[in-house]
């Protein structure tokens, strides 16, 4: 290797023995780039792409907990200022004054200074990197040399540079080696420096005047919540293991049906051979609904149902007469017993990741959004207009039916627990629309916003007598769409109570493949115009997927939860990863091979949290 930077090159092969080229790589004024003597290829089978289904276990690991204030000293902010661009909007959310440089602060320093750190323009991840890291090192650098700054804390904000939660992606990998870099100076000077990341919720921009005065050294902020790392032992009770090391594994309940008896059990059937229209996925992220708790607790009707039905991965394998899909495609989409990192699913219920997309936000959207839109559009047939009453409208389900009424534009009336409603508010439905789901109050408040008419469509997940109050509020030519398990009625018997209404219980997989797959796409384009969001996503490591069912069960959640599904390394692979040779390296393989070069980008990320040491040089 001997330049960085070029951003087109001009590659020269050669034979060079048996099976091998030699290579020379320049750039467009011919000066030398790379070089290698000998390159060899071999062939990758199906098996060595599914080979990662062990999982691993670390000594330790690092959690991000909700900040407290015994987790970390409190420290009052008098005076908060802004140096530099303001790329996150955060002047008038922390209330600051800005400023173009240090030398315009002045004398009279404010306790807190803040600067953003984030990806700058269309340089690409190499040139980004050096520009961002370069900036930083001169703002610490001048930060730390100023006597008048001593008595101040500098906040380096970023935007996804860093991984807080299980099977969440590094959005900036521009921004990431800034907390790198500023790590470093915290050790060389503690208490002096804080790193702080953001999403991009809007609650979570809100959350800032919280998160600056922690007095911890690290923060980050996800949807509104205040996160700080804390090390805690990585074989902690409560963690599943395969019962099979190297074999093909799912999540299952237990004979006894308990939560507390979920297992990971071999799962034979992930490896078989494909039939026509099947693909093998490599699952990466599974999405977690209420119908797998009911099969976990043997309350389900079909007993012999299996759980996850949703996720996102990799494409490992095709089968006959699949040319929609290729190995090495990320997908999302639904399939069966997808709880551990093989799945089979018929291609017709699949769609491509679009860009910049996580695995765990990708598994948070197709159950909830396909489900929605064949609730209200193939069910109801809802039309412009229309008046809809949502239940349970903080739920995965419900937030993006009330996301889809808008696109259809119908009026929207939703319960929820009073406690969730900021996030209802938050997609568009005011005080005057929600009611608690929780009482039976909301009848009444509807009929009174709404004049005494009612509404035109429930879409319900309740029961027992929240079920009768929300009949009683569909007219003529009213519809009844359960999406419930726990109280479906006979639409003989409903229409004979209240007669002039449809009631119809549903579930997804009725609409077939082909349909769910056209709605999967149409939904993700959806996405791609802004018409639609993703939901809040909370994910868990599968190995913990305890925590995540008990959760669900008690109805804690706002949005979606998902259970990450790990991917070990080839155990009798070898990877060397040290200094800043590596980053050539992990460069060089860019180059020849993209996709291998963005794997080990992303494992070196993910890996680097679970070391048991690291060594560095102060003056690297």
């Amino acid at each position: 290797m001997y330049a960085v930077g070029a951003s087109v090159v001009r590659v020269r092969l050669a034979p060079a023995g048996d099976g091998a080229v030699s290579v020379v790589v320049a750039d467009g004024t011919g000066v030398s780039v790379a070089s290698a003597d000998a390159l060899v290829t071999r062939p990758v089978g199906e098996g060595e792409f599914a080979a990662a289904a062990g999982v691993g276990e670390s000594l330790y690991r690092v959690e991000w907990v909700p900040a407290s204030p015994a987790a970390g000293l409190e420290v009052g902010v008098q005076g908060c200022a802004l140096v530099g661009e303001d790329d996150f909007g955060l002047t008038e959310v922390l209330g600051a004054e800005g400023f173009a440089d240090f030398d315009e602060v002045g004398e009279c320093v404010p306790d807190v200074v803040v600067v953003c750190a984030c990806s700058v323009g269309d340089r690409g991840v190499v040139s980004g990197v050096s520009a961002a890291v370069d900036r930083v090192l001169r703002l610490v650098q001048g930060w730390l040399a100023e006597e008048r700054f001593a008595g101040s804390r500098l906040v380096v904000v970023t935007r996804g540079a860093v991984a807080v939660e299980a099977g969440e992606d590094v959005r900036d990998l521009a921004a990431a080696p800034v907390w790198g870099l500023v790590r470093s100076a915290q050790a060389e000077h503690p208490g002096r420096l804080v790193l702080l990341d953001v999403d991009d919720a809007g609650a979570s921009l809100d959350a800032l005047r919280e998160a600056v005065p922690t007095g911890e050294p690290q923060v980050a902020v996800r949807r509104g919540e205040v996160l700080v790392p804390r090390l805690t032992q990585g074989a902690a009770s409560g963690v599943l293991v395969p019962v099979a090391e190297g074999q093909p594994w799912r999540l299952e309940p237990s004979r006894e049906r308990t939560l507390e008896g979920l297992t990971l059990a071999t799962a034979g059937d992930a490896a078989r051979e494909l039939g026509e229209f099947e693909v093998r996925v490599a699952v990466r992220a599974a999405g977690l609904n209420f119908r797998d708790v009911l099969v976990s607790l043997g309350m389900y009707p079909d007993h012999r149902a299996l759980m996850g039905s949703e996720g996102a991965g990799v494409v490992v394998a095709t089968g006959p007469g699949v040319e929609s899909y290729a190995v090495g495609d990320r997908v999302m989409g639904l399939w069966t017993g997808g709880f551990g990192p093989l799945a089979v699913a018929d291609h017709r219920t699949l769609t491509r990741i679009p860009d910049g997309w996580s695995f765990a936000e990708a598994a948070s959207v197709p159950v909830v959004f396909v489900t929605a839109l064949y609730a209200l559009r193939e069910l109801a047939g809802v039309r412009p207009g229309e008046s809809l009453l949502v239940h349970s409208a903080a739920g995965g389900v419900g937030m993006a039916a009330v996301q889809l009424a808008r696109v259809f534009g119908l009026r929207v009336f939703a319960t929820a627990s009073p406690g969730k409603w900021d996030v209802l508010r938050g997609l568009g439905i005011d005080g005057a629309h929600l009611a608690s789901s929780r009482s039976l109050e909301f009848e009444q408040r509807i009929r009174s916003v709404s004049g005494g008419r009612g509404v035109d469509v429930v879409l319900d997940s309740l029961a027992g007598e929240y079920v009768d109050a929300s009949l009683r509020l569909l007219g003529e030519g009213g519809r009844f769409i359960e999406m419930g398990k726990a109280d479906v009625r006979s639409a003989d018997e409903v229409a004979a109570a209240h007669p002039g209404v449809t009631y119809r219980a549903f579930d997804l997989m009725e609409a077939g493949p082909e349909r769910i797959g056209e709605m999967l796409t149409e939904i993700v384009g959806l996405f791609e115009q802004g018409a639609l969001q993703r939901l809040p996503t909370r994910v868990w490591d599968v190995r913990r997927a305890g925590e995540a069912y008990r959760f669900m069960r008690e109805a804690r959640h706002v949005g979606k939860l998902v259970l990450s599904v790990p991917a070990a390394l080839d155990p009798e692979g070898v990877v060397l990863v040290t200094g800043a040779g590596a980053c050539w390296a992990v460069w060089w393989l860019g180059i020849w091979w993209p996709s291998v070069g963005c794997v080990t980008c992303c494992w070196s990320a993910d890996v680097a949290r679970r070391v048991s040491a690291c060594r560095s040089s102060r003056r690297s």
